[in-house]
This record gives structure tokens, sequence and C-alpha cells, in this order.
């Protein structure tokens, strides 16, 4: 199996998807997609499912009906395995036209076509908290990454071991 690697050149893709979703550009909102009946996009909104050839056809028109936007705080981060990528993205979508802003995530899986890397799937979403959503907020997470910071940051003169465990 081949390694995972951080990968530069798709997140150049990704980075590129978004501006031409950001200028409207059909043509290669249109290309970027993979040829295959096997795409999917999955918005923010509950009807907004799609897949293969209305992919293609259709998203040109979606991302006409999206109000213009400028991009804020966003970070990108791209990985390759052989001819498979994914890339994912946060930042915040403002909208001058009602000076709204909103946090969004954009995902993306890629695969290699004939040397070009095109876009298999797209997920968006709008981040909401737990306690929201279900009432309860989840802190499995938070309590993990406490304990660790905790163990290794042990009082001055107090002894720390660590262990490494490692199958060759």
């Amino acid at each position: 199996m081949d390694p995972i690697k951080p990968s530069p050149e798709l997140a150049a893709v990704a980075a590129r998807w978004l501006n031409a979703l950001k200028n409207k550009q059909r043509e290669t909102l249109t290309n970027m997609f993979s040829a295959s009946e096997h795409i999917r996009y999955i918005g923010s909104s509950f009807n907004e499912l799609w897949s293969g050839q209305i992919l293609r056809n259709g998203y040109a028109d979606h991302a006409e009906e999206i109000p213009e936007f400028t991009i804020e705080n966003d970070a990108i981060e791209a990985f390759e395995s052989s001819n498979t990528g994914w890339a994912s993205w946060v930042g915040e979508l403002r909208f001058p036209e009602n000076d709204a802003a909103c946090v969004e995530r954009f995902t993306w899986v890629f695969v290699l076509e004939h040397g070009v890397w095109k876009i298999a799937h797209v997920h968006v979403s709008n981040p909401t908290s737990n306690i929201e959503k279900l009432g309860v907020e989840h802190t499995a997470f938070d309590r993990l990454i406490s304990a660790a910071k905790e163990e290794f940051s042990a009082p001055s003169g107090e002894d720390t071991a660590t262990v490494m465990f490692t199958d060759i």
C-alpha cells in the first residue's frame, strides 16, 4: 500500500475549485468533476444530494444562484495516496449583499484520471454545536486531549517516562 502524504498539488486544486465557485466559472467547475457516474455532491441544504451526469450538468447553475461572497480566515490541507486524494477546507464566507457571514467546511475526494486530478466527491457543511443539534455536548476528545496535556506537563522536579511500542 502506498503511504499517505501531504499534497500541495491537491490543496491547489481545491483552492482552484473554490475560486471557480466564487467567480462563477461555469466551464471550470464542470470540467473539474470526474467523468464517472459515481461522483457525488452533498451540500449544506437538505435537498442538495446530487450524483453522476445530473451533478455535472447542473452544478454550474447551482453555483450561479450563490450570492457574491468573499473568503476570510481560511485554511486548507490535502493528502494523497497513489491515484486517490482528499482535501479539507474551513473558512468564513462573507456575503456583502446582506453583510452576513458563515463558517463553511468543504471536503473533496479526488481521483487521478489520465494524469489530471478530478473531483469524485464534494461535501459542504455548516458547523452547528452538538448542544443545539442533539441537546448534549460531546467531550470525549476534549478529555483525551486534556489528559495528554496533563501527562506531558508534569510539575518541575517530577520524573516522567515515555514508552513507545512498535510492531515491526
